[in-house]
């Protein structure tokens, strides 16, 4: 599974220097230093991403060590919503259910909470239902799109752009679509492919289930 390598090393003690000229990236941790080149990582809206199966095996870390949870603090609300969509996008291509999480802001910090951490088949709807009952006031949201014969799973549907007016006023919406695209949609209706690097669905209907 891909994360946010950089606050993964960090998290557990290490670091992670990247060299321009080369495209490797240096990860040390307790002394021993791992070059990985381009074959190993990807990016992931500017942050480098790291099968955490590499770093279990060349570090001896858990996998516990290796993952994103819910309160984990992120630099920017980009960072946070490519976390989360990292840890949820395989959940949802096995089993087309779309998840979903506001991302609120704290000191300067991002974190996620995970709504719907099993899935639902109209995240949108029930966030709309519940927002009044969130605590504290979300900066943004961030959801993952299964194939779906309802509307377009590859971009943003109506509902989902609606969270950026009233009464709910967040910042940006993003959402990882099925064929691995990291998208933003904002107030200003403008909506920006940030990557194009995330996992991608191994199937459009698993087990026959249409959203």
């Amino acid at each position: 599974m891909l994360t946010c390598s950089s606050y993964i090393i960090e998290r557990n003690g290490g670091t992670v220097d990247s060299q321009s000229e080369t495209d490797d990236v240096t990860v040390t941790h307790k002394g021993k230093s791992v070059v990985y080149n381009r074959l190993h990582y990807t990016i992931i809206n500017g942050r480098i991403a790291i099968d955490n199966t590499l770093l279990m095996k060349d570090f001896g870390f858990t996998e516990n060590q290796t993952l994103h949870y819910p309160l984990e603090t992120f630099n920017t609300v980009e960072d946070a919503a490519a976390a989360f969509l990292l840890m949820t996008m395989p959940k949802t291509h096995d089993d087309n259910r779309e998840r979903g999480s506001y991302i609120y802001e704290k000191n300067g910090y991002y974190y996620y909470f995970t709504d719907f951490p099993n899935g639902h088949s109209d995240v949108i709807a029930n966030v709309i239902a519940n927002f009044s009952s969130r605590i504290g006031r979300p900066a943004a949201f961030v959801h993952t799109h299964p194939y779906c014969i309802c509307h377009d799973g590859a971009s943003f549907s109506d509902p989902d752009k609606s969270l950026t007016g009233f009464p709910f006023f967040l910042k940006a919406v993003y959402l990882g679509t099925p064929l691995g695209a990291f998208m933003r949609y904002t107030p200003d209706r403008n909506i920006t492919t940030l990557s194009q690097n995330l996992p991608v669905a191994h199937t459009e209907y698993p087990d026959g289930k249409w959203r």
